[in-house]
């Protein structure tokens, strides 16, 4: 079912499918999908517990889950679940109050904690694994996307509708970028590579003219003093901004990242465009 979950993911943001898993969850904001089941199975405790005493339902749950409290040896069946994902989440003292006193949080109040809590729970356990990561790759990816949550280039296609092909393209090229290692050599220059988005980017000599129009461009729409600050980054920290348009390094104005978003963008779409045939290698 996971397998599955993360190729319907990669499906639906057009991500190549060599895309690591991390990154693929976060750029949508998604958890993993043990998650959400462990949402409802939470969802439907809820239902139980707020019930009225006199339901024949919520009278056998609640002789099982006095059961289980006197014998908490038994590893099997709903109770012992619900108590595993509970302390998984750090919310298992709500049930031992319930248990204790009868009170359980209300129907609304209940959804908010658990959606709270496992969020909580899913960005620990990513920023565990991006951290800890061997290879460095995914540690650079947060610096483009830092968080499991929707990235910025969905959100600005939403309310850009004219971008969304430019910005398909340049999350299409985040996901090779930071996730294929594997030596290509380019079929257009002969040149081989490490990282092949980043040769195609800035150094094969097929799409040369297109760099220069992107320079050009930039420093015509974007002003004399953001080119500069852009052109003395470390060609990394121009990658980062070419993919998320960040403030930090550039410290500019709302308008003046716009106007660097689009023009990057666009250079991407038309790189996307130019080794169509070779990125699906």
């Amino acid at each position: 079912m996971e397998r599955s979950h993360r190729s319907c993911l990669k499906y639906i943001q057009a991500l190549p499918r060599r895309t690591k898993t991390d990154i693929v969850n976060s750029l949508i904001g998604s958890p993993t999908l043990e998650s959400h089941i462990d949402k409802n199975k939470l969802r439907f405790l809820g239902q139980l517990c707020i019930l009225p005493g006199n339901k024949i339902v919520k009278i056998v749950f609640l002789n099982r889950l006095t059961s289980y409290f006197d014998n908490p040896s038994v590893s099997r069946g709903f109770i012992p679940d619900i108590v595993r994902i509970m302390r998984k989440y750090n919310v298992f003292n709500i049930l031992e109050t319930f248990v204790e006193s009868g009170f359980f949080p209300n129907k609304y109040s209940w959804k908010q904690s658990i959606k709270k809590h496992v969020m909580e729970y899913e960005t620990v356990k990513w920023r565990e694994r991006t951290t800890s990561n061997s290879s460095g790759v995914l540690s650079d990816y947060r610096m483009v996307h830092d968080s499991l949550s929707t990235f910025n280039l969905w959100t600005l296609s939403l309310a850009n509708r004219h971008l969304i092909h430019e910005c398909r393209s340049a999350v299409y090229l985040i996901g090779r970028y930071f996730s294929d290692t594997r030596h290509i050599q380019c079929h257009m220059c002969g040149f081989s590579s490490d990282n092949i988005i980043l040769h195609y980017l800035y150094e094969c000599t097929y799409s040369e003219s297109h760099r220069h129009t992107f320079w050009r461009e930039l420093q015509l729409k974007c002003g004399h003093e953001l080119f500069r600050k852009f052109t003395s980054l470390s060609i990394y920290m121009q990658i980062t901004v070419i993919f998320s348009s960040d403030s930090n390094p550039l410290q500019a104005a709302e308008a003046e990242l716009m106007q660097l978003a689009v023009v990057c963008l666009r250079y991407v779409h038309i790189i996307r465009a130019l080794f169509k045939v070779q990125m699906h290698v």
